[in-house]
């Protein structure tokens, strides 16, 4: 009977958080996840083997703390997903909590534009942690790859930055519906842009334009991106054609 209460609770909480989180009202989705993760916390003994709907709790409360900008909140859940890094769960688990908790670390130092310290932390990691492709899902190793790719064009790196972005839009079969992969090429455009790789950059938004135009109207932030890019690279072509 407790067990079946534990369930049904969970479930509950669980829809109405990603729930929440898909209407993008993500201080509702907060909420709920707070209450989410007291109900796992005070039943742990009706954990999974391994515990993946407390990960995936976790994981939601990072994503809106990270979404709505409370970083000073986001250390104290990453350190509560490094508990789940334990011998007794399976070896593809512990590499999905080990990414996302990569992740999200980076995205508290790019967040907060401290994008040498985030360098730093990537050096620190495993370069196996990065390759280890097969041990979660595509979405969450493409949000790995743009969190280090991220990092290296907060510094101007953007010959590494352009490494790990390749890796998400030209390794492996494009998802065009993935968030990541739009945010992706967007960053993959900026960096063309940052580094005066003019033709290219051309060549690079006719293509996302051609692949995205019909998946339903620019994003406003996709609008200023262009039409700053065009606007600064017209002057660049007036002066280099003076010169």
């Amino acid at each position: 009977r407790v067990k079946n209460n534990f369930e049904s609770q969970k479930v509950h909480l669980l829809f109405q958080s990603f729930f929440f989180t898909d209407i993008g009202d993500y201080k509702s989705a907060l909420k709920t996840f707070y209450e989410l993760n007291r109900l796992f916390e005070q039943n742990i003994s009706m954990w999974n083997h391994p515990p993946l709907d407390y990960l995936s709790s976790l994981d939601g409360i990072l994503d809106s703390t990270r979404t709505i900008g409370y970083y000073d909140e986001m250390t104290f859940y990453i350190n509560k997903m490094e508990q789940l890094d334990a011998q007794q769960y399976p070896e593809y688990f512990r590499f999905t909590v080990r990414k996302t908790m990569m992740i999200y670390q980076l995205a508290i130092f790019t967040g907060t534009k401290k994008f040498k310290e985030a360098v730093h932390f990537i050096q620190q990691v495993d370069p196996v942690l990065l390759k280890a492709y097969s041990m979660v899902d595509y979405e969450k190793q493409s949000e790995l790859l743009f969190g280090v790719g991220l990092a290296y064009f907060g510094i101007n790196d953007f010959k590494k930055a352009q490494k790990y972005i390749n890796e998400i839009v030209l390794i492996g079969k494009p998802n065009y519906q993935s968030i990541i992969y739009k945010a992706a090429r967007l960053l993959g455009i900026l960096i063309h842009y940052s580094d005066n790789n003019l033709e290219y950059l051309d060549y690079e938004i006719r293509s996302y334009k051609r692949t995205f135009q019909n998946k339903g109207k620019l994003l406003k932030t996709e609008k200023i991106i262009f039409k700053t890019i065009n606007l600064h690279t017209d002057i660049k072509r007036s002066r280099k054609n003076e010169l």
